[in-house]
């Protein structure tokens, strides 16, 4: 099986893969991340590759990450506990060390999440990450993975025991396909996982301050004190805003989009809940070295409630809202097919 994009390649790992793969898994710098804790043997490596890599039959299957341009393969993605009946899978992956922090995990978990929704028909796939590793927290947050659960002191460290966070991404067809909740005989229904488990200290493990946020069922948390600054902003915006403003109204790309929306302490120039989404215009007050760090460490912190962040440039909405906000639903409806 080959699924390519530009720069890399997902194959299934073969028997010629094992000496990669056997250090690899020797590595104990990666065993608490991958749940090791003694070493494997060329010998069991190899039987595995032979007879036990098959997502039908061994409920697992792992594939090797390839780089186009030389062949070198770089990392793996494993897909584990299929359950064919529930259409469901885990995830995981590794990246060699000397290939990390330049993208190729997040190119090749899309290329595996577009296979395993679209070939394998899944209806969701999940992983589980420790509390400490936030490489691993924003990576599966990028691709959409929202927190759904935490299971209390579930590893046991040299250092005592962590927090282990479930994350889930449903497929958008299923997710199309479900009706939304609707309360009954006036009672509203139980808040859903994916907002109410934005709690106080799941925002502080995540480094964002929580002494002025509100949190209500349903909603992001939000700092209540912004709300009359978003009305003036609403009602005194920016000409670049108005623009791309009437191409979003009214739910002209088939979505619900709120302007001047507060989430945590910051004020979002558009926010889609359905679609998870952040858009922002930047102006040439954005181009500095101190507000691109305060960007970024805003956009973290979006991510961390597993939002996507879109930046659009002011004078390119000013030239054409319309292909503006045409070539940003399609960016984001990609990223979830």
């Amino acid at each position: 099986m080959f699924i390519k994009d530009k720069t890399i390649t997902l194959r299934c790992a073969e028997p010629d893969d094992a000496e990669l793969i056997f250090r690899w898994e020797n590595d104990r710098d990666i065993w608490r991340v991958s749940g090791t804790h003694v070493p494997y043997s060329r010998f069991q490596i190899e039987q595995f590759l032979l007879g036990n890599n098959d997502l039908v039959t061994a409920k697992q299957l792992r594939l090797m990450i390839d780089l186009n341009e030389t062949g070198e393969s770089i990392g793996c993605v494993d897909i584990f506990d299929y359950d064919g009946i529930n259409q469901r899978a885990g995830l995981g992956i590794l990246i060699d060390k000397e290939h990390r922090q330049q993208g190729y995990a997040q190119a090749a978990l899309a290329l595996c999440i577009e296979y395993l929704f679209h070939d394998v028909m899944l209806h969701q796939v999940f992983c589980s990450i420790d509390e400490t590793n936030t490489e691993s927290l924003r990576l599966f947050e990028s691709l959409g993975f929202v927190p759904c659960g935490r299971r209390k002191s579930w590893l046991k460290t040299s250092k005592g025991f962590l927090d282990v966070l479930e994350y889930q991404l449903m497929s958008p067809k299923n997710i199309k396909a479900t009706p939304p909740l609707k309360g009954v005989g006036g009672i509203k229904p139980a808040p859903t996982d994916r907002f109410s488990v934005f709690t106080p200290d799941y925002l502080q493990q995540n480094g964002i301050h929580t002494d002025n946020l509100l949190f209500v069922p349903y909603n992001l948390p939000y700092n209540p004190n912004l709300k009359q600054r978003s009305r003036n902003l609403r009602n005194d915006c920016q000409l670049s805003e108005k623009l791309l403003w009437n191409q979003l109204k009214g739910k002209q790309t088939g979505y619900t989009f709120n302007r001047q929306k507060p989430i945590l302490n910051y004020i979002a120039d558009f926010y889609c809940k359905e679609l998870d989404l952040v858009i922002e215009i930047d102006g040439a007050s954005h181009f500095n070295e101190e507000a691109q760090k305060y960007d970024k460490e805003r956009d973290r912190q979006m991510q961390v409630l597993g939002l996507k962040v879109v930046r659009v440039l002011d004078s390119e909405v000013r030239k054409d809202s319309e292909h503006v906000a045409k070539s940003i639903m399609t960016q984001v409806l990609s990223m979830t097919k």
